[in-house]
């Protein structure tokens, strides 16, 4: 059934749907659970260099460094600041640094379209010349029946 090297699925012809849907929820448990202590060595590992002030790892057969997280800047009080620095700095100065967000651009909201679809004639006609929908890929969602009993 499944290749243990290369993790590939040889052959289901063999087993049903529900065996398949079974192989299916057990391997994403099994992902999930791996995903979450990958990311617990991850941040054992990580703790262990910040404790020793490493940025480097360099072990036997693995190697790594130590990136630091973004920095992000955050004004409290915009108007405040533009209000102190304007005396200082010339307005092209100003301008750059203090930027003025475009204007947003109209946003459509669909249900409220399907409504007005409803009405039929010109209104369906100008929406159905205006706009196009395209379905996404489709995805198949599982879940365990309740056991009867």
């Amino acid at each position: 059934m499944i290749d243990q090297t290369e993790g590939n699925i040889k052959d289901l012809t063999e087993y049903g749907d529900d065996a398949i849907a079974e192989m299916i929820d057990g391997f994403t448990r099994q992902a999930e659970h791996y995903r979450r202590l990958a990311f617990g060595a991850r941040q054992e590992l990580l703790a262990r260099l910040l404790e020793r002030g490493a940025t480097l790892f360099d072990g036997k057969e693995w190697q790594g460094k130590v990136k630091p997280g973004q920095i992000t800047h955050r004004v409290e009080n915009v108007e405040l600041l533009f209000q102190c620095l304007a005396p200082f700095l010339s307005t092209k100065d100003l301008e750059g640094a203090f930027i003025q967000p475009p204007t947003p651009a109209i946003q459509v909201n669909h249900t409220a379209l399907n409504q007005f679809y409803k009405r039929g004639g010109d209104i369906a006609r100008l929406i159905d010349q205006e706009r196009v929908s395209v379905r996404g890929d489709s995805t198949l969602e599982l879940s365990r029946k309740a056991e009867v009993t």
